[in-house]
């Protein structure tokens, strides 16, 4: 199991590697991050996915309230 962080630039490292499959000509429909299984019909659809779920992660990552005591 990958950290949050871990995650969050696997799906960084990912996304980069769908953009440079596009690039030379290769299209990437399907990753898999840590178990998670992403399967889009075209490339961009899978990168607007593994946004999707990078900023879910981050979400997660943040906190829901902070709290100041003066």
């Amino acid at each position: 199991m990958l950290s949050l962080s871990e995650k969050i630039y696997a799906i960084d490292a990912a996304i980069a590697r769908v953009l440079e499959g596009l690039k030379d000509g290769v299209e990437i429909s399907e990753y898999e991050v840590d178990g998670l299984r992403v399967k889009k019909c075209n490339p961009i659809d899978l990168i607007k996915e593994l946004q999707k779920l990078k900023w879910a992660l981050m979400a997660r990552k943040r906190p829901k309230y902070m709290q100041f005591y003066f």
